[in-house]
């Protein structure tokens, strides 16, 4: 069991219904949330095939899913399509993932383990406000100056078509996408690091492994990351709640995504 830093006991002052998990266990805990996750994907997609197959036959299956990969690399909108509903999906699966290991951790106590706690947002909506712009700002300086180093990255989000499909990539933008990832990263690892070292390292680290998360060939898009998640662990440690960083995320992705949209017009 690790030692509670003050930290770790959190702004309310009350002890913490539950211990977070020390370095290992951490690092047990985290890979295990990926393994859950992916092989709930996996099992899905499992018994998708599994389906085709008991329909049309082993092999017409495998012609159909050869066919979608020819597909997805021919025609970008079925990709972009395919990827809104991919995402949706990761990001629902990946939150149950997070919710079973901190229940296995606590049964009593894992809402603290994930950092979900009651937000006084009358209070503490400015700072995200405040926040929210900075990041913006900065955002766009950061995207301006990328794309004169490497045009390319400005395919890296593609804003879909069709209305049914523009109001599903918002949701997963300003919905899924900030719980899923404000639960991992702003829960489950800050509330450890938080306790193992302290509020500053573990805002630091954390976003770290946000950036790393959101890794690509040319590492630009993570270097450009790694800020908002300090924000976002900034605003998490200061309310005490991940409630304040998934508000904070919401709010982001949502106006960066309609600024990619009338961008995109």
């Amino acid at each position: 069991m690790p030692t509670l830093s003050k930290d770790a006991i959190g702004e309310t002052g009350g002890a913490p219904a539950a211990i977070p998990y020390g370095p290992v266990g951490l690092v047990l805990s985290t890979l295990a949330i990926l393994a859950i996750t992916a092989a709930i994907l996996l099992a899905v997609g499992l018994a998708g095939f599994g389906v085709l197959a008991a329909r049309d036959g082993v092999q017409p299956a495998m012609r159909q899913v050869g066919d979608l990969a020819h597909a997805l690399e021919a025609d970008q909108d079925t990709a972009d399509r395919i990827g809104i509903v991919a995402g949706i999906g990761s990001y629902c699966v990946l939150v149950v993932s997070v919710v079973l290991v901190a229940r296995f951790r606590s049964r009593r106590g894992w809402t603290e383990l994930i950092g979900w706690r009651p937000w006084d947002m009358a209070r503490g909506l400015p700072i995200v406000l405040l926040l929210l712009a900075a990041t913006l700002f900065y955002s766009l300086i950061a995207s301006s100056l990328i794309e004169q180093v490497y045009p390319q990255a400005k395919d890296w989000v593609q804003t879909p078509k069709g209305t049914g499909w523009i109001i599903a990539f918002l949701a997963m933008a300003t919905l899924f996408a900030p719980v899923a990832e404000e639960l991992l990263f702003r829960g489950w690892i800050y509330t450890s690091l938080r306790a193992l070292i302290g509020a500053r390292w573990g805002i630091l680290v954390s976003a770290v492994l946000f950036a790393l998360a959101h890794w690509e060939s040319t590492h630009l898009y993570a270097l450009a990351v790694f800020p908002v998640g300090l924000a976002l662990g900034y605003v998490r440690q200061r309310a005490d709640s991940i409630a304040a960083s998934i508000t904070l995320h919401s709010l982001y992705n949502g106006v960066a995504a309609v600024l990619l949209f009338v961008a995109g017009k």
